[in-house]
């Protein structure tokens, strides 16, 4: 039976609906037990919404809903939803999400649901026009947040969308919006459309042609059959998976599949070796039949007589794929014949996938390996070249002609997308019409242009960054003198001796010392008084000065792991951010030649930033120097988190020995909140300047 949370609520509550509301948004799969064993699902609850009809249903009635349910769970097609597996896969490197977010120029973007952190620290970082912000899951929250005015509403949770495009379209029929939501996997469909129109298409080193394969209603000549057949609830597995006990399904089957026709050839495990993920990539599953071979996403090509220079990689759903043939029958092998005879130098690969629409598709070209000259073939559905045209791409070739003529029929079971091996034919021959004036012959010299293409996915956070604009502006503003100066990284989460022993002894390597307070507010103690600790701390140093890290630098938008953190044994980070913004923008106008460090044996993250910081910092003129740390009268390390200990337990001796007198005025305003738990370190174990 299918696992839902059982909710009981009375009937009379006056809040009912309201309840119900909540209970939906944050989990489809509720059940709500009312009085006198009635019960309320969310399909009833839309149903209801929408037309009126019956909110509560019996128990009989629940046992066919969930039976129902457990069935569509357990079906075999696989789940391709952006989860936070393919999000890190696909868009957390590179750019994609921003430029499309940025084209629709909001004023304001909400993020809500599992994801909600990562797409905010994601889209925050690169310091744009719009603001960003995270909401709650309930409700109330939801409802006041459609209210804005010109305002994206990206949701990550893919549950009860009926039930919110409900209320988003409640709130538009109150009010003029110019607001809107988006799920996250519209998001990223949507953005990957866009990155296609301005950028893949535009790149010159390769060709790509898009073709249109018409919608149902386009198809003027069918035959009165074939029309039922289109119009009919089944699919084409339903008469592969019949025709050996149906006499008349198996007819149908015969007369489409000709020659082809044997009974293991209907075998619907043969046609359909399924789809996986991997990187974040859907693909075809390997399969090693006779009718179907497949390997590493790509379906076997036949005739490939040759070793080519270039290729012709064919991307879109089911005919691309070949739904009803098998390898030899194929669009990619009918073209592979046709560059054949005319003595092409081009192999061809089928990259085609059962119901892949064009932003999978889009996925899966940018990760094949192109090379300069190569050709990208993409086959799409009518909605698809009309989301392209609105972006201002108009150059789809449509493939209406080769079946609105009276000379092709009976060529598929259930819809014309299932094509078998005629129509299959003729559209290779139409593709390949299109496309042969731009191919090369074959010649050994080819192979030294057919060069594999370089093309660069990662993230620019820094061009057009209004964070980092008017960070770098304060920075001009400071007196700086030539040099060489030294800078340090710190959280002072409380400032300690031990800081203070660090900042003296870089402030003796330098003529002047660039102390940098990380400003994102995910500690104890606010970035305004450890900004102020930090300063009170180093009045003593006179070529100190104390500065804000910034909105980005050292923040949780580059490192979240840093600052919401379990304990890990094998951790591998990527500070290539922390190491540009730091390398490329404020050490050349800070002049820094050396950035100092504190040691670090016990924290295993803390440790790894900085073995990559003395890798890679001396590739660009400066010095890491690692300082021991400082410690106690008593031989230990001085550390921050026992600071932060002793003031819970209001031990005071200690917090005596470890910290200097300007720093225990800041504590003693923390002391009682602390003690209390008014004062979180949200997570935080221990931050990595600590």
């Amino acid at each position: 039976m299918l696992m839902s949370k059982v909710i009981h609520i009375s009937e009379s509550d006056v809040n009912l609906k309201h309840k119900l509301i909540n209970i939906f948004l944050q989990n489809q799969e509720s059940i709500v037990a009312l009085d006198n064993e009635q019960f309320i699902t969310y399909d009833s609850f839309i149903n209801n919404i929408r037309n009126g009809s019956d909110l509560k249903i019996t128990f009989d009635e629940l046992s066919i809903y969930t039976k129902e349910k457990n069935d569509k769970d357990n079906s075999d097609w696989k789940n391709t939803s952006i989860d936070l597996t393919r999000w890190k896969c696909l868009y957390a490197n590179n750019d994609k999400i921003i430029n499309y977010l940025r084209s629709r120029k909001p004023k304001k973007v909400f993020v809500r649901g599992g994801l909600s952190q990562e797409l905010f620290n994601y889209i925050n970082v690169y310091g744009n026009e719009f603001s960003t912000s995270i909401i709650p899951i309930d409700y109330d929250n939801y409802l006041s947040s459609l209210l804005e005015e010109n305002l994206l509403l990206i949701d990550t949770d893919l549950f009860s969308m009926d039930l919110k495009q409900e209320i988003n379209r409640h709130c538009r029929l109150d009010k003029e919006l110019s607001s809107s939501i988006l799920n996250i996997n519209e998001l990223c469909n949507e953005s990957e459309i866009y990155y296609f129109v301005n950028s893949f298409l535009k790149d010159k080193s390769f060709e790509t042609y898009v073709f249109e394969f018409p919608d149902n209603d386009q198809f003027t000549e069918l035959t009165f059959t074939e029309q039922l057949r289109m119009k009919a609830k089944v699919n084409y597995i339903y008469y592969l998976s019949n025709c050996m006990n149906d006499p008349e399904i198996r007819n149908l089957v015969k007369t489409v599949m000709g020659d082809l026709f044997t009974e293991d050839y209907i075998d619907k495990k043969n046609l359909s070796p399924g789809t996986i993920l991997k990187n974040g990539i859907c693909r075809l599953a390997d399969s090693n039949n006779d009718f179907c071979k497949s390997i590493n996403g790509i379906r076997y090509t036949t005739d490939k007589i040759y070793d080519y220079a270039f290729d012709i990689n064919i991307f879109g759903p089911c005919m691309v794929y070949g739904a009803l043939v098998d390898d030899k029958h194929t669009i990619a092998s009918y073209l592979q014949r046709k560059v054949n005879i005319d003595n092409m130098d081009y192999s061809v690969n089928n990259y085609g996938l059962r119901a892949m629409e064009l932003p999978e598709q889009i996925r899966i070209a940018d990760n094949v390996n192109i090379k300069n000259g190569d050709k990208m073939i993409f086959i799409i559905s009518t909605e698809e070249k009309e989301k392209l045209a609105k972006l201002g791409f108009t150059d789809v070739e449509t493939l209406l002609p080769i079946f609105n003529n009276s000379t092709l029929h009976n060529y598929f079971l259930d819809k014309p997308a299932h094509c078998n091996h005629v129509a299959n034919g003729y559209i290779a021959d139409y593709i390949y019409d299109k496309i042969k004036k731009n191919l090369l012959a074959i010649n050994p010299q080819n192979k030294e242009s057919a060069i594999l293409i370089k093309r660069n996915q990662k993230r620019n956070v820094f061009s057009n960054n209004k964070f980092i604009d008017e960070y770098l502006s304060m920075l001009k503003s400071l007196d700086i003198p030539d040099g060489p100066n030294g800078a340090i990284l710190m959280n002072c989460n409380p400032f300690t001796y031990g800081h203070y022993n660090l900042i003296k002894y870089a402030s003796e390597q330098v003529e002047k010392l660039f102390v940098i307070v990380v400003q994102d507010d995910k500690s104890v103690f606010k970035f305004n008084d450890r900004f102020k600790m930090v300063q009170n701390g180093c009045k003593d140093f006179s070529n100190v000065i104390v500065i804000p890290s910034g909105k980005i630098f050292g923040s949780s938008m580059i490192f979240p792991e840093y600052f919401n953190r379990e304990e890990k044994t094998d951790v591998t980070i990527d500070v290539s951010l922390d190491r540009e913004i730091f390398t490329d923008y404020i050490a050349p106008i800070l002049n820094v030649k050396k950035r100092f460090i504190g040691e670090e044996k016990t924290d295993i993250i803390t440790a790894s930033y900085n073995r990559e910081l003395k890798k890679n910092l001396p590739l660009y003129g400066i010095e890491v120097i690692e300082i021991p740390r400082f410690t106690d009268q008593n031989g230990q390390a001085i550390s921050a988190k026992v600071v932060r200990n002793a003031l819970e337990n209001n031990d005071w001796d200690t917090i005596y020995q470890l910290v200097p007198p300007t720093t225990i005025s800041v504590l003693q305003n923390y002391s009682n909140d602390i003690r209390e738990g008014k004062v979180k370190e949200k997570k935080l174990q221990k931050n990595i300047f600590d």
